[in-house]
């Protein structure tokens, strides 16, 4: 489901560890704007938020708010509707991301890493941050 969370049911015992964690793992991430078809316009951070928040609409809407991001796209160049241009903050916000010239997938990449890939070490380094050692704690002890 390009970058989505599986919905239905898998027999593993790394899964159920991974899934109470992905509201951090997207809360965490940001979509790459390639064709936009895999990208929620309104509820998927690719804008450095979602555009639900950015229009700081009520998250009761973000149910049903269902249009994709390919809908914004036309021959390779930003098509927005005259509700949105309107608004020129989210105009702003939507220009200064670029489509790419050839058609490309959209990637969900992971903001704390150099590459936009997440692997097990990021993850568990993120939700476990190491304690550095305070330089006072040797007096005491």
């Amino acid at each position: 489901m390009a970058g989505r969370p599986l919905s239905r049911h898998f027999s593993s015992s790394i899964w159920s560890g991974i899934r109470k964690h992905l509201d951090i793992i997207i809360g965490n991430s940001m979509w790459i704007v390639g064709s936009g078809e895999n990208i929620n316009m309104w509820n998927d951070n690719w804008l450095d938020d979602t555009l639900l928040s950015v229009l700081d609409l009520p998250n009761m809407l973000a149910s049903s708010l269902l249009g994709k991001m390919s809908s914004l796209i036309s021959n390779g160049q930003w098509d927005l509707p005259q509700g949105l241009l309107s608004i020129p903050l989210v105009v702003d916000h939507i220009l200064n991301n670029i489509i790419p010239s050839s058609p490309l997938q959209d990637q969900l990449v992971w903001l704390h890493s150099t590459d936009g890939d997440l692997s097990l070490k990021q993850a568990y380094a993120f939700l476990h941050p190491s304690v550095s050692a305070l330089p006072w704690a040797t007096l005491i002890w």
